[in-house]
C-alpha cells in the first residue's frame, strides 16, 4: 500500500484466545499456518482483541458465513476499522489445515469448508482470500494502525 503510513502496530496478548488457537492445531490432519490479514470495517478492533475474530456477527460473504482473511494488505484495506483519523486492521495466524481450492466459483450457502477440508480459498479484488468456518482457527496477534496519506 503506497499511502500508507503506519502509527502503532500492538502486539495482541490474550491467553484465552491463544490457548484456543493452540488447543485446535494439533486436532487438524495438515498443519498449514499463515499470516494473513484482517479488516474489520463495522466492528471496533477492541473487541476482536478481547473475543477473536468472529464472524457469527457478519453476513455471508462470496464463500458463506466464515471469517475472511487476505494474503495482499491491499485488500483489507478496504475492510479497515476507521476511528479518529486512522484506520485498523490486523495481522492474525491462520490455520487453515487442507485447503479447497473455490477460485472458480463462490458459494454463499457455505457454513463451514467441504467435507475432508478445513477452510476454503477464493480471488477477489487482486486477493487471495481464505475463509475459516471456526472461530479457533484464526488468533488476531497484531493491530496495525495506520493513516493514508495523500
Amino acid at each position: 500500500m503506497k499511502n500508507a503510513q503506519v502509527v502503532r502496530i500492538q502486539r495482541i496478548q490474550n491467553m484465552e484466545l491463544w490457548k484456543r488457537y493452540a488447543m485446535l492445531r494439533p486436532l487438524l490432519k495438515t498443519s498449514n499456518e499463515m499470516k494473513l490479514w484482517h479488516g474489520t470495517r463495522n466492528q471496533d478492533p477492541a473487541l476482536i482483541t478481547q473475543s477473536g475474530v468472529d464472524f457469527r456477527f457478519a453476513a455471508a460473504g462470496m464463500w458463506g458465513r466464515g471469517a475472511y482473511f487476505a494474503y495482499n494488505a491491499s485488500y483489507s484495506h478496504g475492510y479497515a476499522h476507521e476511528s479518529d483519523g486512522l484506520r485498523h486492521f490486523f495481522v492474525c495466524r491462520v490455520e487453515l489445515g487442507r485447503v479447497k481450492d473455490l477460485s472458480a466459483s463462490s458459494d454463499r450457502n457455505l457454513v463451514r469448508a467441504p467435507i475432508g477440508f478445513d477452510s476454503v480459498q477464493g480471488a477477489t479484488g487482486g486477493s487471495t482470500v481464505f475463509i475459516v468456518y471456526d472461530i479457533a482457527q484464526s488468533y488476531p496477534e497484531y493491530l496495525v494502525s495506520y493513516r493514508v496519506v495523500q
